[in-house]
């Protein structure tokens, strides 16, 4: 039995060096081409609202206002947390200066500012910010002295009120709580 014969033949390897190298070329290329085309603020524009880790509890209650949840929908409880503020410490001015001017001049800082900017933009269309957030933070308190026996720092073994072994804990005694 005979195959029969291919109608093009094999690419000699050089020859398919050649095309993976320009193929290989043409992506990194049109990467570059895309990567210069995206902007910070076109980034945080694709959402209607993005958390700022650094203002949780700020962004909570304007997803609550964006969504008509209630405070007691956004309860959670505080867990890996690290109260840890980095000031520069250990480094002198000049070198602090330059670290400041390097990442600032970066388009994560410039998107990081973007997101704070939208999120100034939301709690200004909120007229009773201030007391929301007073009320949740009251609320939160009170279900972090409630509940905190289930926060992951506080369980020994038991992880019987967690979504996944640490993680979501409490929710029966945040829901019970904020009902």
């Amino acid at each position: 039995i005979r195959r029969p014969p291919r109608s093009t033949p094999k690419p000699s390897s050089a020859a398919s060096d050649v095309y993976k190298r320009q193929h290989q070329y043409d992506y990194i290329g049109s990467q570059k081409a895309c990567d210069n085309k995206w902007s910070p603020a076109g980034v945080v524009n694709l959402y209607d609202h993005v958390v700022v880790l650094e203002r949780f509890d700020e962004s909570m209650i304007v997803l609550k206002n964006m969504l008509g949840l209630s405070n007691s929908d956004l309860l959670y409880l505080r867990a890996k947390e690290n109260d840890y503020t980095w000031g520069g410490g250990g480094l002198s001015a000049a070198t602090l200066a330059k670290v400041k001017n390097a990442l600032s001049a970066s388009r994560d800082y410039a998107l990081i500012d973007q997101a704070n900017q939208r999120l100034n933009g939301h709690i200004s269309q909120i007229p009773d910010f201030s007391e929301q957030m007073s009320a949740y933070k009251n609320l939160l308190a009170g279900a972090t002295a409630q509940c905190s026996q289930y926060a992951p720092d506080g369980i020994v073994g038991d992880f019987n009120q967690c979504l996944y072994e640490d993680q979501a804990c409490g929710d029966e005694c945040l829901t019970a709580y904020g009902s």
